[in-house]
């Protein structure tokens, strides 16, 4: 007998990411990171596997932690990040002989870094405090004492705050006066420096390749546009500093690139279209001129929609490589998109500027990918059976996961239903429970997707399979909003209207149709829009016996000015705004006033450090429901120290504890496996 996935099970899982492989193949190294659930930690390695042997080694002996790995001079030098005194710092290691050099001594560490090509000169970006500049204390790197004792004295510091943009979900909340400083150091750890970019937080800094210039990513204004990005450009020591962009919807989630002839610099932006429909594409950006130029047909999606649509069901730890490269000649742009539920890599020429083609099929996803000079790649890919492994072509190299050969793995299968209007398909899978022969249908869920510009593909995600091991079949959908089906597929804000609920419900009807599901065991659940969505669906209809909402939006109108996006999104207010019109238009799309409706067992699932979500719309499910319904059983559940993530990057206790919840939640009330509370009452 095969074993059945549990939440425990998570601390076996080995993420693998960030790829990297030398210009002739010979070498490619990649992060594992595993999970401690004593301690809740994530630890990264970096593993190097060699063409001539096939064998693979470890970066360092046990304790170490890297990640981010770089090849320079054809394998000969590895740099990398390795945490040391509690933060990460640049280290190059020549893998001939073995020698291992810290580079950079940076006060709070390094976030991210790159390399260029011609002498090996680093670009890094690191957090930087005011006085840490002031006092010349940037590379001043800290013992365990002294970062304990500056912790100490940051917790208890007031917070100033000037800006409207004060407050993110990544930062667990409100800054304490950092912000992000760019900066170079050469390959033998000398001339450490910081550039002066004008007061502008920069980002994700990058060599021309005459290491004349660098780009980057700045964040010039203030108010509701402060976390608008723009491409910068400027020399090693910050003169000569050029915005190139304005308005241009750039998106700053990785390395701009130059162009082969460094006259230009390739972005990602978002643009907006008339339609409101959402679409990443690549732009190049002229130096001399600033002209911006999409290098991708916006109506181009035959066979992708745009760049990198964000898959939500992955089963990944660990951060993403770049999801775009150019080619070693620097005629071809390759990057990773997807199309109709399948993660896939596709390429476009830049000097004939033809069709997008497809370089490597979607028949799985595709987690991230490097490329050698002859443009043969290497990749992480997965599909509904396991978590990504390792591949270069078509030959897998790593078995990292291979103890989930012992689980029986509920199978995915793929279908569509026809919308409500006859104009689109609806694509959904069907996750299989785990369980013995029966002649019944079994209770199912409908996991709804968080986003909602957002794709579901057909991939492995460990909380299916938890479910499916409690014998109860997962549903999961790509309704009208998600990415990844043209443009018309996502146009005109329709995730937010009743277009997507029925889509949603139609799936259902035809799981249940198709005997699939029991109609009378339905439940209901999913994360952030997908929160929304569960508080929606049994406000306004009564087909779930159950759901759990998981850090959830319940009432738009008091979610004003408690969150990362609460408040009015737009680059100028109209001469007759007024507040109160506003703050109306925001209450018609509250959940809450569907309170008296919901007659649904109730698991509200919230982070108290969730600044996307503020814990308060958790606050006001519960209290709603336990006053206007006080027969029907809820419970709330609040993590203290996680954020919006807390199910991909939280403590892996609490991603163990959460998804206890989550099943527990479902086996006790569609299964009937419950803790026998009289009429239904529990006290939370």
């Amino acid at each position: 007998m095969k074993k059945k996935f549990m939440p425990e099970d998570m601390e076996r899982i080995r993420y693998l990411s960030y790829p990297a492989v030398t210009a002739d193949g010979s070498l490619i190294a990649w992060v594992e990171t595993t999970g401690n659930s004593e301690d809740g930690s994530f630890r990264p390695n970096i593993l190097v596997w060699d063409s001539r042997t096939k064998e693979i080694r470890r970066l360092t002996d046990e304790g170490g932690q890297e990640k981010q790995p770089v090849f320079y001079r054809n394998g000969k030098v590895l740099v990398y990040l390795a945490r040391v005194e509690g933060v990460y710092q640049i280290f190059s290691r020549d893998l001939v002989s073995g020698t291992v050099r810290q580079l950079t001594t940076l006060r709070h560490g390094v976030i991210r870094f790159s390399l260029s090509e011609k002498n090996g000169k680093i670009a890094f970006e690191a957090l930087l405090w005011p006085e840490d500049v002031e006092r010349e204390q940037a590379f001043c790197q800290m013992d365990a004492g002294q970062r304990q004792a500056w912790e100490k004295e940051l917790d208890m510091r007031p917070y100033f705050i000037t800006d409207l943009t004060y407050k993110m979900d990544e930062w667990y909340g409100m800054r304490k006066g950092e912000f992000s400083h760019i900066g170079t150091v050469n390959l033998d750890g000398s001339c450490q420096t910081i550039i002066d970019t004008g007061g502008i937080e920069a980002v994700f800094p990058v060599w021309s390749h005459d290491e004349k210039n660098l780009a980057w990513y700045g964040y010039p204004y203030g108010g509701a546009k402060g976390r608008q990005a723009e491409v910068f450009v400027c020399r090693e020591d910050g003169s000569s500093r050029k915005q190139l962009t304005e308005d241009a919807g750039i998106y700053p989630d990785v390395f701009p690139a130059f162009t082969a002839d460094d006259g230009a610099v390739i972005a990602m932006a978002f643009p907006e279209f008339e339609d409101g429909s959402c679409m990443m594409l690549p732009c190049r950006v002229d130096i001399e001129t600033g002209q911006t130029v999409l290098l991708m047909d916006e109506d181009d999606d035959q066979i992708c929609h745009g760049v990198h649509p964000a898959a939500v069901n992955r089963t990944e730890y660990g951060e993403e490589p770049p999801y775009f490269l150019l080619s070693g000649d620097g005629t071809e742009l390759y990057f990773q998109s997807a199309y109709k539920g399948r993660g896939q890599i596709c390429r476009i020429n830049l000097v004939e500027r033809g069709k997008t083609e497809l370089v490597k099929n979607g028949r799985t996803d595709i987690f991230g990918f490097a490329m050698t000079e002859d443009k043969r790649i290497v990749c992480l890919m997965g599909d509904a059976s396991k978590p990504p492994e390792l591949y270069f072509e078509d030959e897998r190299l790593t078995w990292s996961n291979d103890w989930l050969e012992e689980y029986h793995i509920g199978k995915t299968d793929e279908y569509w239903t026809k919308s409500r209007n006859g104009e689109t398909d609806i694509q959904w899978f069907y996750v299989h429970p785990v369980r013995e022969e029966q002649a019944e249908a079994p209770p199912a869920v409908l996991y709804v997707k968080g986003g909602p510009e957002t794709v579901y593909n057909l991939n492995f995600w460990h909380e299916f399979q938890a479910l499916a091991a409690r014998g109860i079949a997962v549903i999961y959908a790509n309704p009208r909003g998600s990415v990844g089906f043209g443009r018309a597929f996502c146009s005109g804000g329709i995730c937010w209207k009743n277009e997507a609920m029925e889509d949603l419900l139609d799936v259902v009807d035809d799981a249940v149709n198709r005997g699939l599901a029991d109609r009378r065991r339905l439940g209901v659940t999913g994360g952030s829009y997908g929160g929304y969505m569960t508080n929606k669906l049994i406000g306004r209809t009564d087909y779930f016996a159950a759901a759990v909402t998981q850090r959830c939006l319940a009432n738009p109108a008091t979610s004003y000015g408690t969150g990362d996006m609460g408040f009015v999104f737009q680059a100028e207010v109209a001469p007759d705004f007024k507040m109160l019109d506003y703050l109306t238009d925001r209450a018609r799309g509250n959940i809450i006033s569907y309170i008296d409706h919901m007659k649904t067992p109730l698991l509200i699932l919230h982070g108290y450090r969730d600044y996307r979500c503020s814990f308060e719309q958790a606050e006001q499910m519960f209290i709603a429901m336990k006053e206007r319904n006080p027969e029907i059983p809820v419970r709330l559940v609040m993590f203290p120290e996680e954020n919006h993530n807390i199910t991909r990057t939280g403590k892996l206790y609490n991603q163990i504890r959460h998804l206890s919840e989550l099943t527990d939640w479902f086996d006790r009330f569609l299964n009937g496996n419950g803790r026998g509370e009289k009429n239904g009452k529990e006290t939370a």
